[in-house]
């Protein structure tokens, strides 16, 4: 027993060196995998491993970028067994903070409900003009209109009243627009060459004037 003591010492110190030769031999290849300079590779070759620890305790080699191993970290002790139990639920992800917008504008102010809108002076009818451009629909009444068209007829036949066709008083009508809406517009001009924009009665005279008998209606 006593001579079975010391050999088995030897043997197992024998069978730890080489265990130790073998594992700073694959260190060595894998941070030779790693791009490693070859002072750090020396000082792993030389570094015997500890006894008795696992193989997850020793350092690992990190590389930084191209070049070789700035530091040797030990890895924290494995776990002897995997934990039991259902695995933790995963948490969400953060919520990613909103880009930075430009100048923050302060939020339209609400006019209470029985409150009417307020235009700048000129306002209305500049909206008025857009929209009656992009209309073709007739601008005057058709009753209205109507009425006068057999006033002035009753004026030319001595108080016979003649019966008017839907389709004729609706051709007169749109004559008549037309003709108001083209001698406003040159009168109009003649306001602005006057270095106005206020349109007066002699502006339209002066249209009518230089438009002769026939355009201007006498």
């Amino acid at each position: 027993m006593d001579g079975a003591g010391p050999r088995g010492r030897f043997e197992s110190q024998r069978l730890g060196a080489a265990a130790a030769r073998a594992d700073a031999g694959s260190r060595l290849r894998r941070c030779r995998r790693g791009n490693v300079s070859a002072g750090v590779e020396r000082a792993l070759v030389a570094s015997p491993r500890p006894e008795g620890a696992r193989e997850a305790w020793w350092g690992r080699c990190d590389v930084i970028g191209g070049g070789g191993v700035t530091s040797l970290r030990p890895h924290p002790p494995c776990s002897a067994a995997p934990p039991r139990g259902p695995a933790p639920a995963a948490r969400p992800p953060p919520p990613r903070a909103a880009p930075p917008a430009g100048p923050s504008r302060p939020p339209p102010r609400r006019r209470p409900p029985g409150l009417r809108r307020r235009y700048r002076p000129g306002q209305r009818a500049l909206l008025e003009i857009r929209k009656f451009q992009k209309s073709t629909n007739l601008l005057i009444s058709k009753l209205p209109f109507s009425r006068v068209v057999r006033e002035i007829c009753l004026m030319y036949t001595r108080g016979v009243d003649f019966r008017w066709q839907a389709m004729a008083l609706l051709a007169l009508q749109e004559a008549a627009e037309a003709f108001l809406v083209r001698l406003l517009e040159d009168s109009y001009l003649c306001s602005i060459h006057a270095k106005r924009v206020t349109l007066f009665p002699k502006d339209i005279q002066l249209a009518r004037r230089i438009r002769g008998i026939q355009e201007g209606l006498g």
